[in-house]
């Protein structure tokens, strides 16, 4: 099985919860929960940074 875009191992999820024993296998992990009030990591509070075109694009 393949890492994905994440580098989330789910070979190792089966293992550590030893899913394959109680017949299951992990196929994708989802994220859930409530953001902080005090979470300064938003996009309204601090814009994304992109490097600029010229920096990542060069003309062959």
């Amino acid at each position: 099985m393949r890492p994905s875009s994440t580098n989330l191992q789910l070979k190792a999820l089966n293992e550590e919860f030893i899913l394959p024993e109680k017949g299951y296998t992990a196929l994708a992990v989802v994220a859930f929960g409530y953001r902080s009030k005090d979470d300064f990591n938003i996009p309204r509070n601090t814009p994304k940074s992109r490097l600029s075109e010229e920096t990542i694009f060069t003309k062959a």
